[in-house]
């Protein structure tokens, strides 16, 4: 946004809300049940993405699910290699969809469902509108275009990302080369985990999906993909660290970009090891607040429970 103050002699630049990189239509291979189709539309830097029954399929019931993923082969989806993939869209359900929804994914093939073998698995964080109109955000892992296999609701403790912030989804996996945390955001800039498991290995495509895994689900519905993006978290090397302490600090031996609230996933600490985070449910998602920072440290909430050490790494989650 650009401004002029009166008697101003020049413009003044002021950042709005955080804007998406922009999608493209090109190079996704679309992935799901036989009963339905998705429909990729470039418009300008949106993709309009819609799934629909085919022709002869009753609008209402398909004969398992109508989950359909739109997938990027990728050979850097490595449980041990860092990667975050984001989704940024806006959501349409319909009154004819039973739980129709939208999520970032990964998954560990491109196999569709068929009457003849397996679908690939996808793991994604979905968000769903229930028949009353309620929206929800689950941790998923489902065959794609089968049915669901396993998940985690959060439900309305994430509500506020449907109704507030820039109208916009904001849905992300980020893979801290342990855990895979499943994130939401009102901005686009600040993340919060709705929970994290250890990275699934094999994983060879990222996308979003877009349907329901409900078994018998209903098969409609329409989404803008403002930004569907690859990318790497932001990580830095341990140096030293407090040993016995409270509070426990970390030095990285470098400057940083941590700030004060951010929070943080720390593996391979091999002598203060009580500041190695796990994998949890929950706004945290198995990391830790910073309390305070220096330029080449963090301070966090920790008790120390051996000598310090170096050899951890420090995974940036909540930007």
């Amino acid at each position: 946004m650009y401004l002029c103050p009166p008697g101003g002699t020049g413009w003044l630049q002021f950042a709005g809300e955080y804007m998406p990189a922009g999608a493209s239509a090109a190079g996704y291979t679309m992935v799901g049940n036989p009963t339905s189709t998705l429909t990729l539309v470039q418009m300008a830097d949106t993709v309009r993405a819609v799934t629909t029954p085919v022709a002869g399929t009753t609008l209402g019931i398909g004969p398992t699910t109508a989950n359909y993923a739109a997938l990027i082969q990728s050979n850097n989806l490595g449980p041990t290699a860092p990667w975050s993939v984001s989704l940024v869209a806006t959501f349409n359900g319909s009154v004819f969809a039973q739980y129709p929804g939208i999520g970032a994914v990964v998954a560990n093939g491109l196999t569709g469902a068929t009457t003849g073998g397996p679908a690939s698995t996808g793991y994604g964080i979905m968000a769903y509108d229930d028949e009353n109109n309620a929206p929800f955000v689950f941790l998923d892992e489902f065959g794609l275009g089968a049915t669901r296999i396993s998940a985690v609701s959060a439900a309305n403790n994430n509500i506020g990302n449907f109704i507030h912030g820039t109208g916009r989804l904001h849905l992300r996996l980020l893979n801290d080369q342990v855990n895979m945390h499943f994130q939401t955001s009102t901005d686009g800039y600040y993340w919060t985990d709705v929970g994290s498991t250890a990275c699934p290995t094999g994983l060879t495509a990222w996308g979003f999906a877009l349907g329901t895994d409900v078994a018998n689900g209903i098969v409609f519905g329409m989404g803008l993909i403002h930004e569907n993006s690859f990318g790497t978290p932001t990580q830095y090397p341990v140096a030293t660290s407090t040993g016995v302490t409270f509070p426990t600090v970390l030095g990285l031996g470098t400057t940083h970009t941590i700030l004060p609230g951010d929070i943080v996933a720390i593996h391979g600490m091999t002598g203060n090891t009580a500041v190695n985070t796990g994998a949890a449910l929950g706004t945290l998602g198995g990391g830790v607040i910073v309390s305070a920072i220096g330029p080449t440290s963090i301070t966090l909430g920790i008790t120390g429970n051996g000598a310090g050490s170096s050899g951890g790494t420090v995974t940036l989650l909540s930007r």
